[in-house]
């Protein structure tokens, strides 16, 4: 039964990791998380920025916690 359990967890593990979609444009590096894209990474090179509505359509619900570590913003 411990054997099942562990297949069973491991194989849920792995449908979560492929849900999970990441991109990157211009500017960002992102995930599409349930409710619309997280921002994990800025990339761009501008010292002022603003944080778009969308990406590729689907809206900016949340920025990383480490998003600009780095990057002097």
């Amino acid at each position: 039964m411990k054997k099942v359990s562990i297949i069973i967890i491991g194989l849920i593990l792995a449908v979560m990791c492929l849900a999970t979609s990441c991109g990157k444009n211009k500017n960002f590096e992102y995930e599409k998380c349930s409710d619309g894209i997280k921002i994990t990474k800025y990339i761009g090179t501008d010292k002022e920025i603003i944080i778009p509505d969308e990406i590729n359509g689907q809206p900016v619900v949340i920025i990383g916690e480490k998003s600009f570590d780095g990057t002097g913003i």
